[in-house]
């Protein structure tokens, strides 16, 4: 129900922190590195004084050979050694990089067991999520989610997902996604993914309960994101709108219309699919805005000569108060927050934005 609460959810451990095993065993590992690195320290203390006592070397001499010795890096001698010298050298291959070799294994588990490439990676995500600038928030990497993900990514859209699910960020991992883990209905992870500065945000949580509370925080954090979200029961969209949605679908009746629609008029959604999805790019649609630093800006479609400019054809105007003029006439004037629904090729569509928006549109590449 959309009044009830969010389902309680397991606490998850906080990133960076050790339960108490995983710490005696952090503990016991660091404390054999300090033994390992102790122990190299010696045996290239030991080795240099006995390089300077038997063969009389310099200290940067003794110090060179002995280094070169225990990391097997192929160098030859310094200097020409005596068999005394040659003796011990051997006895310093032999133990010397067999405590690199230990030692090198340490170092790795120690970086492992601390979650040391974990933490690279939670860096890189950072430093990718501060470069996002107009771009859009998926709340959720579930069907719906993931489905809007895929398409932002084959348009070239910059986009941020925020799910909890290890499942559902391993999937976003596997295809290459920015995402943010966490908890969608805080505040503060909102904040992390730069809601400030994003176009809009799309939820589609796992219940319409879950959504709302999304929904009631992205619009007390800003008042004028646009926020579409999905909602599974009829009654939640009165709720989410008034909550502050712009935009409220359903995907079962979404689904349901669509089927109804083949089965009547096969050959119109064939058209609209071909128009509306990226995977066929001979014809697109396109909403583009007429502000007021367009050129074409309370001229009427008829002085604009817009299907002659571009070779785009205007479907629809929505007027800045609502109305919707379906094949608009002539001397129909484009006022300014007038959106035009446009019909054209990527290269028709794309001079068509350049006209009228400057080149605002998100388009795909021919």
């Amino acid at each position: 129900m959309i009044g009830s609460k969010p389902r309680p959810r397991p606490p998850r451990t906080m990133p960076g922190r050790m339960k108490g095993k995983d710490l005696a065993e952090h503990e016991a590992i660091r404390r054999r590195l300090i033994g390992v690195l102790s122990l190299l320290l010696l045996i290239v203390a030991l080795g240099t004084a006995g390089y300077m006592l038997i063969e009389g070397w310099p200290l940067l001499d003794a110090a060179y050979m002995t280094v070169i010795t225990i990391t097997t890096v192929g160098f030859g001698e310094v200097h020409p050694l005596s068999t005394t010298g040659r003796e011990f050298t051997l006895a310093l291959i032999v133990l010397g990089v067999g405590t690199v070799a230990y030692g090198l294994g340490t170092i790795a588990e120690y970086t492992v067991v601390t979650g040391l490439p974990q933490s690279l990676e939670r860096r890189r995500r950072r430093l990718m999520l501060q470069q996002l600038r107009e771009h859009y928030v998926i709340c959720g990497f579930g069907r719906v989610g993931e489905q809007i993900a895929n398409e932002f990514a084959e348009l070239g859209v910059p986009f941020v997902v925020i799910d909890e699910n290890q499942a559902a960020l391993s999937r976003c991992a596997q295809a290459g996604f920015p995402y943010l883990e966490g908890d969608a209905t805080d505040d503060k992870v909102l904040q992390l993914a730069h809601i400030e500065r994003a176009r809009g945000i799309l939820i589609a949580l796992d219940s319409d309960s879950e959504n709302l509370y999304v929904v009631l925080s992205a619009r007390s954090l800003r008042a004028d994101l646009p926020i579409v979200v999905a909602a599974e029961q009829p009654s939640s969209e009165a709720k989410m709108l008034r909550a502050g949605a712009n935009r409220v679908v359903s995907p079962y009746a979404l689904g349901g219309r669509r089927m109804a629609a083949m089965a009547l008029r096969p050959n119109v959604v064939e058209f609209l699919d071909l128009a509306l999805h990226t995977r066929d790019r001979q014809l697109w649609i396109e909403e583009v805005e007429v502000t007021g630093e367009s050129p074409l800006a309370e001229l009427t479609i008829e002085q604009a000569r817009l299907g002659e400019r571009t070779g785009a054809l205007v479907l629809a105007l929505i007027a800045p108060d609502g109305r919707l003029i379906a094949n608009p006439p002539s001397d129909t004037r484009l006022a300014t927050g007038s959106r035009l629904i446009t019909l054209g090729s990527g290269n028709q569509l794309r001079a068509f934005c350049d006209l009228v928006a400057s080149g605002t549109c998100i388009l795909p590449d021919d």
